[in-house]
């Protein structure tokens, strides 16, 4: 069977929000025809929003074929922002290094290394 079956999808937002999704966002394909326009990311602070994926990890977007026979449901996969932290001694001498994490990802911050003169000399 070459299509003729059509699907309703819908769209997990998968810890993300927007006003979009309140349960309304659905759409219409065919089975083996191709995905019509999918709803704007949602957004997530702290997160990148990567795209609309299947259960099998398999990225989803305008065009793509659909190969799933049944109604399903597509989710928002994330990955969580890069920042990197750099450290002011504010006037005292000495450095530390800058260090990168991730967002939600707890970190011990590294023993100062900052020296100040005491007496304003």
């Amino acid at each position: 069977d070459w299509g003729g079956h059509f699907h309703t999808v819908k769209f997990d937002v998968n810890g993300g929000y927007g006003e979009q999704y309140v349960g309304a966002e659905r759409r219409e394909v065919e089975y083996r025809g191709t995905y019509p326009d999918l709803p704007a990311f949602p957004t997530r602070p702290g997160y990148e929003c990567l795209g609309w994926y299947t259960d099998t990890n398999q990225y989803i977007e305008k065009g793509s074929i659909c190969l799933i026979d049944e109604d399903h449901t597509l989710h928002a996969k994330w990955q969580a922002k890069t920042y990197t932290i750099n450290f002011d001694g504010s006037g005292a001498t000495g450095e530390m290094k800058s260090i990168t994490v991730n967002y939600d990802e707890e970190i011990t911050l590294p023993r100062q290394t900052f020296e100040w003169n005491k007496y304003g000399e």
